[in-house]
């Protein structure tokens, strides 16, 4: 789900709440010499790019041509087919910005070396699991994507959890024909503890939300 969020720039570095209307200052609140894009957070920050270059992949942000992460991340699928690297590219990733939150949050700073030690110790536990489930016991895998909406118009997804006796949460997102998006609601409500209601009712307020 990050690594999703991460390719369609949906996650919440200042930049994007900026642009959703919240009133913030968009400068990286980790080193402060830029505005917080997503680039900037997963690869251009100078703690991003110290990860990046020390880590097992020994990627030199300095030498990347592209723009977006998004494109980045398809280049380097042309030239890495191998899935551990993947585990430890993704874990690199999520420890980024496990440590960008420690830092917003808790003022808690890691440095770089402890991501890059979390990263390898999640890509080892990954492996570690895998091998324990052995291929008898995985789950049949169903291939379901997400599609994008024809150019034009918006898709809107919606989900809900259980938090406990009536409490429910509820959420979803309205994406763009490339997958972006545009908009994002979530909030808590006492409702019903009957999953097919709580889902109806979430997806009732995403729509009554679009309008």
């Amino acid at each position: 789900m990050f690594g999703w969020k991460a390719l369609h720039n949906g996650l919440a570095v200042n930049v994007n709440l900026a642009k959703r209307g919240l009133h913030i200052d968009q400068k990286c609140p980790r080193c402060g010499d830029a505005n917080e894009a997503l680039e900037h957070m997963l690869m251009t920050c100078a703690d991003s790019r110290k990860a990046w270059y020390f880590s097992p992949l020994r990627i030199d942000v300095a030498q990347v041509n592209c723009g977006r992460f998004r494109d980045w991340v398809f280049e380097l699928n042309h030239n890495n087919k191998d899935e551990e690297w993947w585990v430890l590219f993704w874990m690199m990733c999520w420890n980024i910005w496990v440590g960008r939150n420690a830092w917003v949050f808790d003022r808690k700073q890691r440095d770089f070396m402890s991501l890059i030690d979390k990263a390898v110790q999640g890509g080892m536990e990954y492996a570690a699991a895998n091998t324990r489930k052995g291929k008898k016991d995985r789950v049949n895998e169903v291939d379901v994507r997400w599609k994008p909406p024809a150019e034009g118009t918006y898709k809107l997804n919606t989900d809900v959890a259980l938090l406990g006796g009536n409490l429910i949460g509820m959420g979803g997102v309205v994406r763009d024909f490339e997958g972006d998006v545009v908009a994002a609601f979530c909030c808590r409500k006492e409702a019903t503890n009957d999953v097919a209601v709580a889902e109806a009712l979430s997806a009732r307020l995403g729509v009554k939300d679009c309008h």
